[in-house]
């Protein structure tokens, strides 16, 4: 096993930004209220791409545009929509620590060196009712061109929605996604079935930490849990104020209710079990490739950052 510890740079931050991210994503997307029900499905395609004047690639522009099958047809301008210029110089600033957003100071990017990362706020910036929004970006291990991104918001401190996009940069057409959705349910990542491949680990100061390892069978440590008293893993034993669903058969989302830990939402009474932190996580079994990764954000008390981890799973062959 090679274990790595050290601190990843802003200069490297904007790197792995440019490198594995800036291009042009298509995908389906799902809307999900705080229930975890469907509300809306729509593509959309994500462009990031050097500015014209930018030879050097320290400039990038950020466009949305919406596809719906109903009469809202083609959105190409909205809030939305952009454009952003995103500036190698406002991230690199010393102490910003991350990826600046343009419009919003307090929304930040923070990437591993393998591209998956997070954007966070917490702050009434963004648009519409938002006032944190956190948004997991799960490239898969294997395929550069496929990326799962999640993203959880709220108001108030009330989680309002989930959105979940599907996404591949070689086109609208995606084999990898098409048997994603027809493959069937992998077996749930337990010491039986499953090998811990890498774990890595990024907090708020760019500190980070990383093990390679060759597969082997899958210790209970291994399984993250919301804190030592072993409440359980994350995605299987859900505390009841958090939402935990399936949008997908391959996919899990686990995220508070409400921001702040153990807060109900109507008499402010306490809610569940005393925990230190709260976690925003996903769960991404890639069915056609009999592999998994596990995206997990932890939040204080006070809904500030504190850091993102990453696992990656090999599920064993089984012989009837």
């Amino acid at each position: 096993m090679e274990n790595n510890n050290n601190n990843s740079s802003d200069a490297s931050q904007w790197s792995v930004f440019k490198s594995q991210h800036c291009r042009i994503w298509f995908g389906v997307a799902q809307q999900f209220d705080s229930t975890g029900k469907t509300t809306d499905v729509f593509r959309v395609m994500h462009s990031y791409k050097p500015r014209l004047n930018s030879v050097d690639g320290s400039e990038i522009e950020h466009s949305n545009v919406y596809y719906y099958d109903d009469d809202r047809g083609t959105v190409t301008s909205s809030p939305r929509c952009g454009p952003w210029f995103y500036k190698e110089e406002d991230s690199i600033t010393i102490g910003f620590k991350g990826v600046k957003h343009p419009k919003w100071p307090n929304t930040k990017f923070i990437f591993f060196p393998t591209g998956s990362g997070i954007m966070f706020n917490n702050s009434a910036v963004n648009y519409g009712s938002v006032e944190t929004c956190v948004k997991l970006f799960v490239l898969h291990p294997q395929r550069p061109n496929i990326r799962l991104s999640v993203m959880v918001e709220y108001c108030e401190l009330t989680l309002q929605s989930c959105k979940v996009y599907f996404e591949n940069s070689d086109g609208w057409k995606s084999p990898f996604w098409e048997e994603q959705e027809s493959h069937d349910l992998i077996t749930p990542i337990t010491p039986l079935t499953s090998s811990v491949v890498s774990r890595q680990t990024i907090d708020f100061n760019l500190n980070f930490s990383s093990s390679q390892e060759d597969p082997k069978p899958l210790q209970s440590d291994h399984v993250f849990s919301f804190d030592s008293d072993s409440i359980g893993s994350i995605f299987d034993n859900a505390p009841s104020d958090y939402l935990s669903f399936n949008p997908t058969k391959n996919v899990t989302i686990t995220c508070p209710k409400f921001m702040k830990p153990n807060v109900n939402s109507s008499d402010g009474s306490l809610n569940g079990t005393q925990r230190a932190a709260s976690f925003v996580a996903v769960r991404w079994n890639q069915a056609p490739d009999n592999c998994a990764s596990d995206v997990i954000a932890e939040f204080d008390l006070d809904t500030r950052f504190k850091s993102l981890t990453e696992i990656h799973y090999k599920h064993s062959t089984v012989e009837a």
